[in-house]
């Protein structure tokens, strides 16, 4: 059972071989984290999503649009001894994501970050494996 419920959004790059990442102001998780966040109470998975997206990346998620990707659980970044579960959605949005609210950053990562510690666990464990099993991630062109 996870001590921390919430929902991201998988942004993909064009070619598909990358996903975007958000690094926040907070000193305490210091990792590359899917954008999204917490489902509060009364909250659909998909609600705070949207709410979440616009609020970190100043976006607007169709509802319509959204797609559910998978459920992944794993250690939660910067919170020793707690647990986070993360529901994965793929969806239209209007915006140019751009760092709002507690993010700093805006990154990307691809299936080469599988061993890179700067990402949290749960993306480099559960979510590259699950995406390049799938053929959702893919490899570099050359």
């Amino acid at each position: 059972m996870a001590d921390i419920n919430k929902s991201a959004l998988l942004i993909l790059n064009d070619d598909h071989t990358k996903f975007l990442v958000t690094r926040k102001n907070d000193i305490t998780v210091t990792q590359w984290l899917l954008p999204g966040g917490r489902i509060e109470e009364g909250e659909s998975a998909e609600q705070a999503l949207i709410r979440e997206i616009d609020e970190e990346l100043g976006c607007t998620v169709y509802e319509h649009t959204l797609e559910f990707v998978g459920e992944y659980e794993a250690q939660a970044a910067g919170r020793p001894g707690q647990y986070v579960n993360i529901k994965l959605f793929t969806g239209k949005f209007e915006g140019v994501p751009e760092p709002k609210s507690e993010i700093k950053e805006l990154g990307w990562l691809s299936r080469k970050d599988e061993q890179n510690e700067e990402a949290s666990e749960i993306i480099r464990v559960k979510l590259i494996p699950d995406l390049i099993a799938r053929g959702i991630l893919h490899s570099f062109i050359l």
